[in-house]
């Protein structure tokens, strides 16, 4: 089993999105990442899944994941100060990771932006 797909499976609530069709969800689709930013994402889905969990947010899901202009997008079907403050420490993680590896990095490209370090954007 894919890191990916454990992560989904590891957090069934947040990611009960996962086997709907794509008229419905872009999670059918998975956790179009890299292997660099999975921790990460498993560790916003930690507190996320907890949240959901302790009746905070019970209807919380996650509805895509992915990565546009260099940096993690993570889309909820709901938000409110606390899933946003989540989000917004990963996306400031990532920022500074790179996606490919998990070592520093940061945003650049020709073209398509990424966010590498300097090994993985030789490449």
């Amino acid at each position: 089993m894919s890191e990916r797909d454990k992560i989904m499976e590891d957090f069934p609530k947040l990611y009960a999105q996962k086997d709907l069709p794509m008229t419905h969800t872009c999670m059918c689709w998975g956790l179009e990442i890299g292997a660099g930013w999975l921790p990460i994402v498993r560790r916003l889905s930690e507190k996320l899944e907890a949240m959901i969990e302790s009746g905070e947010t019970p209807t919380l899901q996650c509805v895509q994941v992915k990565e546009k202009f260099g940096g993690l997008r993570f889309y909820t079907n709901i938000s409110n100060d606390k899933v946003s403050e989540l989000i917004s420490e990963a996306y400031r993680e990532a920022s500074v990771t790179c996606e490919m590896c998990g070592k520093p990095g940061k945003e650049g490209g020709d073209g398509y932006i990424q966010t590498l370090c300097e090994k993985c954007h030789k490449i």
